[in-house]
């Protein structure tokens, strides 16, 4: 049975699958069910069935093998021109050459030769962090890599990665305590806030707003963040240490 003879399988939701290359007359599968769920990305191969796909997944999903494991079909790779033809979905038209009306050839819209390749996708993730192209894919990793954190607001009570930002203009006594933190990206996913200090906990403190930050502390660890759970644990602290319980949790000083 070929890759182009599947009426009694697919009818079964399956699909005769070979760990490489394509059905024949020769050939023999297994039947394996077509996947319902695929990841997203890759960087394009060709079906037995001679369409094109991100990855080996979609190819099953969609009943066939893979006949071109490195690159997309043929005839799909066509792109761009004087009839300006398009590419399917999930893929982008690269062109080499700068003369006016080239043609190209069809890519995942992940495939990068540099970073400046991936610079206009848009991350599936919401986190401070930056692109690679990593063996001829984009990837988008999060960390500290936002630059620049700004302190905004009519009170200077804001701080974000958007110059000048604009606040409701309502004063709140404990907003003098910020001038005792420091505005940058300091959190583990690289977005922009406040690092408290010694300073501010204990400012917040003369206006009743608690701070549960290690950082604010340092003399502080916690060993539980949740008031009604300490009533329920025993600890014991390191020599020179003692127990502590607040607003908090409590923990060891």
């Amino acid at each position: 049975m070929g890759d182009g003879d599947r009426s009694r399988l697919e009818r079964r939701g399956d699909y005769g699958h070979l760990e490489s290359g394509c059905l024949d007359g020769k050939s023999e599968g297994e039947c394996k069910a077509t996947p319902a769920i695929c990841p997203k990305g890759g960087v394009g191969l060709c079906g037995c069935d001679g369409k094109t796909y991100l990855n080996t997944c979609e190819a099953h999903a969609a009943g066939t093998n893979v006949a071109d494991a490195e690159h997309p079909c043929p005839a799909d790779t066509q792109c761009g021109g004087i009839a300006g033809i398009p590419c399917p979905s999930g893929y982008k038209c690269w062109i080499t050459a700068t003369y006016p009306d080239a043609s190209g050839g069809c890519v995942a819209e992940g495939f990068c030769n540099t970073v400046e390749d991936c610079k206009s996708l848009t991350p599936t993730v919401k986190c401070w962090g930056g692109w690679q192209c990593v063996s001829r894919q984009c990837q988008y990793t999060c960390g500290h890599t936002n630059p620049v954190c700004y302190v905004g607001g009519c009170n200077n009570e804001i701080c974000s990665p958007v110059n000048d930002a604009v606040s409701s203009c309502v004063a709140k006594p404990w907003y003098g305590c910020l001038e005792h933190t420091q505005c940058g990206n300091f959190s583990a996913d690289g977005e922009c806030g406040e690092k408290p200090t010694t300073a501010y906990v204990d400012c917040m403190a003369t206006f009743g707003q608690v701070v549960c930050d290690d950082d604010g502390h340092p003399t502080k660890t916690y060993l539980v963040k949740a008031v009604n759970q300490c009533k329920l644990v025993k600890f014991s602290c390191a020599p020179g240490k003692t127990p502590f319980f607040d607003a908090c949790g409590c923990g060891c000083e």
